[in-house]
């Protein structure tokens, strides 16, 4: 044990982690720019390229970090150079903070961005770059420097005591920066404190502070890596002689949060594992057979999860675009929808049949209360529609209420219960059954999704269609081919029980197939999914797979490119193809 110690110790000096930094930082810089060329250009290549190309990400970023930790302890500060380096270290530290902010927004702004036009998308690509780019550039820099000073022994020895004069005023400023700076820090580790108990919290909890959930667990690597630098700045201002037990105590605190929020990405491989399992049991064995070559290798995900694109983001695919086109107009309100559908018109675009498009029709969530179409899911329609399906996004109305937990528009809200909802819907069907010319749709090939209020609202729907008991609410010409219910809830408002537990009353054993998104810490939701299951099981119908993620929370997949929704869609997109293609067993 003791050598493995002296092994560890030496290979953290700062000779050996400045000069693996130094190649490191470059090769995430290269590798982003190789990464963005190629997922625009639509260049396939090998994935082990971009597994490692992830973990070189990962360790450049910790690893960072950890020079700038060494820094703090051995820089002699009293050395013109060891001053600005150690000011330089502070600034790299705030800018990973807010280059982890960054690259979310950047990334979740674009994904809602309808255009494809460069100036519209100017202020998310900024974003995005700078931030990543400017990390490891930055993290480039500090390593070059240790590196190439690191004979100079005044630079690095503490007992020296070099030639730096500071004036007494700048002294005091620094001082109260660091006053301001040390309590900003020690309030942003609270908030690590908790963030790192909402990931492994109990149920109890969940009940009342659920909401909180949906912002922790799907960015958890931005959350680990802004904590850990929270805590390396304390570390910054604190002296590990006179308070070591304050040290020590920071150090541990912050290591362990950033530990805590880094499970979620941890567990990816295993949500992975899960969902083959449970696809296979639901679907077939061999259900990979069913998918030709062309098809895997042209279209779809060629692997269930790329830590690249959770930092750079993933490029639209190009479609047809119709924004907001109104199909209601009474009771009070109006209701509108986004159609995405192919430019392309290949025979071989995976939701492609008889000549025509399969047909998504998407159901946003929002507590049958709140929320919108469009959103974050405008890039995933995109996505789709380039595959070959005709994507509906659309409204319906909404139950008012004065509180208001999501941007919501004015024109929908109105007192309305399940039944009205299932009316409107209804109606958007009616809409499509007359339009279906316009865009190609196949009313023989069609899917139902949404989440939360939606994920309810899909299987209502799609089973309430499926029954042929409501062709006054949807006609009589549309055939469901899958249900996709993504974390469905069950609704507090009125309405036939048909449509509240559609479940119960519609399933029966040619149901069709069902998919469904489940986070493992989403208790209420969690039990809606596991009595969907059960429904399907006691109709002896085994097409339903629950493919569940753990530690993901309620509404875990609204980063559109994080490690629980890059997993779903890689098995939703071939879920589609085989229901469209009849190849579930």
């Amino acid at each position: 044990m003791h050598n493995f110690l002296k092994k560890i110790i030496h290979m953290c000096r700062i000779e050996n982690v400045s000069k693996t930094l130094l190649l490191l930082n470059l090769m995430s810089f290269i590798f982003g720019i190789v990464y963005l060329i190629s997922a625009i250009a639509g260049i396939v290549y090998v994935l082990i390229v971009w597994d490692v190309f992830g973990t070189i990400i990962l360790i450049a970023l910790f690893g960072n970090l950890l020079l700038v930790y060494l820094n703090s302890i051995n820089l002699n500060k009293t050395t013109k150079l060891g001053n600005k380096l150690n000011l330089l270290c502070y600034i790299y530290l705030i800018f990973i903070i807010f280059a982890m902010i960054w690259i979310v927004q950047g990334n979740s702004r674009y994904a809602a961005t309808y255009s494809y036009v460069l100036n519209d998308n100017m202020y998310s690509y900024t974003l995005v770059f700078m931030s990543y780019f400017g990390v490891f550039a930055f993290g480039t820099v500090i390593a070059y420097i240790d590196f190439k000073n690191r004979n100079n022994r005044e630079l690095w020895s503490l007992e020296m005591r070099g030639n730096l004069k500071q004036s007494d005023k700048t002294i005091k400023t620094k001082k109260i920066l660091k006053k301001i700076l040390k309590i900003i820090c020690y309030f942003t580790l609270a908030i690590g404190i908790f963030f790192a108990y909402v990931v492994i919290r109990d149920p109890i909890m969940y009940r009342f502070m659920w909401w909180i959930g949906m912002f922790i667990p799907q960015y958890g690597v931005f959350y680990a890596i802004t904590f850990l630098s929270t805590a390396i700045l304390i570390l910054k201002m604190k002296s590990k002689k006179r308070q070591p037990k304050q040290y020590l105590a920071v150090a541990v605190i912050g290591i362990t949060v950033s530990g805590i929020l880094m499970a979620p990405l941890m567990m990816t491989p295993y949500s992975v594992y899960s969902a083959e399992q449970n696809f296979a049991e639901a679907f077939g064995g061999n259900w990979r057979d069913n998918i030709p070559e062309y098809v895997e290798s042209r279209y779809f995900m060629k692997s269930p999860f790329s830590l690249p694109g959770y930092f750079l983001g993933i490029p639209a695919k190009y479609c047809n675009i119709e924004e907001h086109k109104k199909f209601w107009d009474k009771d009070g309100i109006e209701l509108y929808f986004d159609a995405y559908w192919p430019m392309e018109n290949a025979r071989s675009l995976p939701g492609r049949k008889d000549g025509n498009y399969s047909v998504i029709i998407k159901i946003h969530g929002g507590a049958w209360r709140y929320g919108d179409k469009g959103g974050q899911e405008v890039l995933i329609n995109k996505y789709f529609a380039a595959q070959g399906y005709a994507v509906f996004d659309i409204q319906y109305g909404l139950y008012y209420e004065e509180y208001e937990a999501l941007p919501t528009p004015e024109y929908v809200k109105g007192d309305f219960d399940v039944d009205d909802m299932m009316e409107q819907i209804g109606a958007f069907c009616k809409y499509l059954s007359n339009h279906t010319d316009k865009y190609k749709a196949n009313l023989d090939s069609v899917f139902i999704t949404g989440g939360s209020a939606g994920g309810h609202l899909t299987m209502a729907t799609g089973l309430g269609i499926y029954s042929g008991d409501y062709k006054k609410y949807f006609g009589d010409n549309i055939t469901i081919k899958g249900l996709i219910p993504i974390y469905p809830g069950q609704p507090d408002l009125d309405g036939k029980k048909e449509f509240k537990y559609p479940e119960r009353y519609l399933l029966d054993e040619d149901a069709p197939p069902c998919l469904i998104y489940q986070g493992t810490q989403d208790y209420g939701c969690a039990r809606v999914s596991r009595e969907i299951k059960k429904e399907y099981e006691k109709a002896d119908n085994d097409n339903c797979c629950i493919l569940w993620f753990p530690l993901s929370a309620h509404a875990n997949d609204i980063y559109d490119v994080g490690y629980f929704r890059q997993v779903f869609i890689y098995y939703m997109e071939r879920f589609l193809y085989l229901c469209v293609h009849d190849d579930i067993e």
